[in-house]
């Protein structure tokens, strides 16, 4: 049987209005609700992001200060290298006597020096001022001290003249090759080989011998021909 609402209009439209609003009302809690659960929850993960965060902050900044010094340690050795290769580089030549002994311990009977003159010769290094500007801008004191040294010495090379008289030529060449395998001499030459002046039956020949000493430690070995001045 149907139900009669014998209310008048307007209270039934006063009760719809409330059902709509007491619908509104549970929706806006529910909503508020779940926007507080949502927050709880991302407040939760923060916090445990946080806990974690403070756990690893200990071990972060020992792991920073491990790194710190393992940066300042390779600073500090490679300064030390630099220091090292300058100071190695200043203090190694060959001494006159060890040269000398060079030239002279494996002569042949028949062999003999008139003269031996040691001298260097120095090639001139073109190099853009922009460059060394530039160069020297990334390097620590001492590095640009050795790269100078270092250029410097590179343009110089250290050579013997032989001057002498011999008297199997056969001989000379065997003298030569024995200087080629000496760890002092980097290579030698030949420059001239000639018989003494007519009139002297001795046999004996006049000879030149250039000698291009081996850099010392550190240095750079020179091409085969250059040109240079003296």
């Amino acid at each position: 049987m149907q139900e009669i609402d014998f209310l008048p209009k307007k209270f039934r439209d006063r009760r719809k209005r409330r059902r709509a609003n007491l619908y509104r009302w549970i929706g806006a809690a529910s909503i508020g609700a779940l926007l507080a659960i949502a927050a709880l929850l991302q407040l939760g993960v923060q916090h445990q992001l946080q806990s974690k965060r403070n756990q690893l902050e200990a071990p972060y900044q020992a792991a920073v200060a491990k790194r710190d010094q393992l940066v300042a340690l390779q600073s500090k050795l490679t300064d030390q290298r630099s220091e090292a290769r300058l100071y190695a580089a200043l203090c190694s030549h060959w001494p006159a006597t060890q040269l000398l002994v060079c030239i002279t311990a494996q002569t042949p009977e028949s062999l003999s020096f008139r003269e031996l003159k040691l001298y260097q010769e120095t090639t001139a290094i073109a190099r853009r001022k922009s460059e060394e500007d530039e160069a020297a801008a990334s390097q620590s004191p001492t590095l640009r001290d050795y790269d100078y040294f270092e250029s410097l010495r590179g343009s110089r090379t250290a050579k013997i003249d032989v001057n002498g008289d011999v008297m199997e030529v056969s001989e000379l060449y065997e003298y030569l090759v024995k200087l080629n395998d000496h760890p002092l001499i980097q290579r030698a030459n030949i420059e001239s080989v000639e018989p003494v002046a007519q009139g002297d039956d001795s046999g004996r020949s006049e000879f030149e011998l250039q000698v291009v000493l081996t850099p010392p430690l550190g240095g750079k070995a020179v091409p085969a021909a250059t040109t240079a001045s003296r």
